[in-house]
């Protein structure tokens, strides 16, 4: 099976591969409850205090403000997990060519671990990994007859970036080992097209997003998949910190918003405050004065 379409297509992952987490989208409704919550506070306390009141047009604003700030912060989620897609995703291509040249579709189960072709890939997997930093891991996947997909080349991978490979979890994958987690992006790649899933997956390992890309044998066939990991965490961070920035400049428009709202409100209050003054003054003037006797 060849390739459907051209691979700068992977560039620009779609926007159903980049799902919200449950808890960017509880961080919006608190946002938008905690604003209204402190905007309700100050319409109480100028009541009870000074008989005064958060105009209404500054209530229309706040809401305005609310209602932009959860949609600009969805789109800026967006934005910063496409560019972070763009960047794990790209390098896909990359990887999935030279394991060809390298002989790849030669490696199977019965392969030795000291085959000289099955050492030059874990070579190539190391080298790929030195040079990139952004990603986290690299390696390849073949599904089986029986449609189990299990790994092939999967070299050492210095996760703690201290120059070693400590325990088990750094070591490498031997060949054959079951890959449990089958997600949309590898049955896409199965299938001689890009993947790409934003939603984040657990494995022995920790948590990812993957990036995944046909390798393809002599004849154009799809014989395996290169997956490329970025950590969960830097993915939900940085979705998280574009987020909350909008979140805090829209937090200062609230201030200031309630802020000139209540500067009005008690400048109103004590203008009608001195107009009864000066109309209990000017009834008092009117009444008759009694006569000393």
């Amino acid at each position: 099976m060849t390739l459907a379409h051209d691979p700068s297509d992977l560039r620009t992952p779609s926007r159903a591969s980049l799902r919200a987490q449950p808890g960017q989208q509880l961080d919006t409704l608190a946002f938008l409850l905690g604003a209204l919550g402190i905007t309700l506070v100050v319409h109480l306390w100028l009541w009870r205090q000074h008989r005064a009141r958060v105009p209404p047009f500054t209530w229309f604003a706040i809401v305005v403000v609310l209602c932009s700030a959860a949609y600009i912060a969805q789109l800026a989620r967006e934005r910063a997990q496409v560019h972070m897609a763009s960047m794990v995703a790209g390098y896909a291509p990359t990887y999935a060519a030279e394991p060809k040249l390298l002989g790849h579709a030669e490696v199977g189960t019965n392969t030795l671990s000291t085959s000289p072709r099955y050492l030059d890939l874990v070579a190539a997997e190391k080298r790929w990994l030195a040079e990139n930093r952004s990603v986290n891991d690299i390696y390849t996947r073949r599904r089986a007859a029986d449609g189990s997909v299990y790994f092939v080349v999967d070299s050492e991978t210095d996760y703690e970036r201290n120059g070693r490979f400590d325990g088990d979890r750094e070591g490498r994958t031997a060949i054959g080992e079951t890959f449990a987690n089958r997600s949309r992006a590898l049955a896409q790649a199965f299938a001689g097209e890009r993947g790409f899933d934003g939603e984040p997956y657990h494995d022995r390992w920790g948590s990812w997003v993957s990036a995944c890309w046909p390798i393809l044998d002599s004849s154009g066939s799809v014989e395996a998949v290169v997956g490329v990991d970025y950590a969960a965490r830097d993915w939900i961070s940085a979705s998280s910190t574009a987020r909350v920035s909008v979140f805090g400049v829209a937090a200062v428009l609230l201030v200031l918003l309630l802020a000139a709202a209540a500067v009005i409100a008690l400048q109103s209050a004590q203008l009608r405050l001195r107009e009864e003054n000066a109309r209990c003054c000017s009834l008092r003037r009117r009444l008759p004065r009694r006569r000393a006797v």
